[in-house]
């Protein structure tokens, strides 16, 4: 026996039928904006730098600390170093360095 297809499906195939047609009928094909995709990407490149560079400079600091022989670590993982960062230099140190990979 046939199934018959549920409404998303109806609606997913009346929509694709719908497109064939209106792109058969029109003379000349649409030119894509290339601005669109290109601020996109540099939207979302912001966004994922500055999520992310927090951690970013805290492990740098570690890495730096793990190299200073005979010298006592403020802190000795991510969380402490967060917040031995913001308690000793504030919250907006860890942004530090952000600019230039922004730009």
């Amino acid at each position: 026996p046939r199934l018959k297809p549920s409404h998303s499906q109806q609606a997913f195939i009346a929509e694709r039928e719908q497109v064939q047609t209106s792109s058969t009928m029109s003379a000349q094909p649409q030119k894509k904006n290339p601005w669109l995709p290109l601020a996109a990407g540099c939207i979302a490149g912001a966004v994922e730098a500055t999520s992310v560079w927090p951690m970013e400079f805290i492990k740098t600091q570690l890495q730096l600390q793990s190299k200073a022989k005979g010298a006592k670590l403020p802190y000795n993982g991510m969380i402490s170093g967060l917040v031995y960062t913001v308690r000793t230099t504030g919250f907006f140190s860890l942004y530090n360095g952000l600019t230039p990979t922004l730009i």
